[in-house]
């Protein structure tokens, strides 16, 4: 595809598109511009089209760990749901232009398997197929709301592990020194990973897909742990309420977690508008039903400055403002 030749891809481009139902805390208002690309040629037209535009991108994956403003988008949003494909192959993985679905090729017997998946992948789904195949690695994120994208941009990490603990490789749309978008992979020892922080979130990049190394194990034995976790989760309630998972990073400097410092401040249960501290973790913000995006944002910035002001701790946050807001 020539660089110029994507003006086609404005017949699949919709106009102020809501957003709300889209985002897990259930707020946030419509997307000037918005796409579901159905493949990377889709992709890459919308992203050059945005560069012509002159206008602001933002990538959607499962809508977790961010709070949409209000008054929506202004530029255009590329949701990449679409984009959801997950093979496995032993030892290495290509992907298939012409299947949804989980491939599981024959293979010896091997200390290290692969399992390939796009940028739209629902964590959850990759979980469920590594205990169907036996394929251990992934058990930890059981539970996890968001896609591969989201969960490698942000470095998510659950139970003591981190997503880059298991990748292998990525790929991703950057920019060259031309200004062009091309097709880079990167594999693990090349990326720079941090507590809950990847190196995309410093450079513009579509992450594309990724290969993840694992181990074959007892898939009885990993059924039991994905159910352990996801009982965690239910039992602190992560599922009652529309929520972002946690709204800040923990410290360790700090010499608790975030969620207990928060509660031991008394600040659990506070609400404003339709937002509250949730009861039963203190570093999740609810939307009890009626809560606008500025009503989380205001009960952010409330925990925030009663941290500082009591214990002169500042924050951290672990969740992404999407839109035009005041800091």
């Amino acid at each position: 595809m020539k660089y110029k030749d994507y003006l086609w891809i404005e017949n699949l481009i919709q106009q102020n598109f809501p957003l709300k139902e889209l985002s897990t805390y259930r707020v946030g208002g419509p997307a000037e511009y918005y796409i579901e690309p159905a493949d990377e040629e889709q992709a890459l037209a919308a992203l050059k089209w945005a560069d012509e535009k002159k206008i602001e991108v933002y990538i959607l994956g499962g809508g977790s760990n961010v709070l949409i403003h209000d008054e929506g988008l202004k530029g255009l949003v590329i949701n990449t749901k679409r984009l959801n494909k997950i093979l496995s192959q032993g030892k290495k993985a290509q992907a298939s232009k012409n299947s949804n679905k989980v491939i599981k090729k024959e293979t010896s017997v091997a200390e290290e398997v692969t399992i390939f998946a796009q940028c739209g992948a629902q964590i959850d789904r990759i979980v469920d197929k590594c205990a169907e195949l036996g394929y251990g690695g992934f058990e930890e994120f059981a539970g996890l709301p968001g896609t591969v994208g989201g969960a490698i941009f942000m470095n998510a990490r659950a139970y003591g592990k981190s997503i880059a603990d298991i990748i292998e490789t990525v790929r991703v749309f950057k920019k060259n020194a031309n200004g062009r978008w091309i097709s880079k992979t990167y594999r693990r020892e090349c990326l720079s990973f941090g507590y809950k922080s990847s190196p995309f979130q410093k450079e513009r990049t579509f992450i594309l897909e990724a290969t993840f190394k694992l181990k074959p194990v007892n898939s009885g034995k990993i059924k039991n742990l994905i159910e352990e976790y996801r009982q965690k989760r239910k039992e602190l309630g992560q599922y009652v309420l529309p929520n972002a998972g946690c709204v800040f990073k923990n410290n360790r400097n700090f010499g608790k977690p975030t969620g207990m410092i928060i509660e031991e401040l008394g600040l659990k249960g506070k609400k404003i508008g339709g937002a509250e501290i949730f009861n039963k973790h203190a570093n999740f913000i609810v939307n009890t039903g009626n809560a606008t995006a500025q009503d989380i944002y205001n009960l952010i910035r409330l925990i925030e400055n009663e941290v500082e002001r009591r214990l002169g701790l500042k924050l951290e946050r672990e969740i992404r403002l999407l839109g035009k807001w005041e800091e």
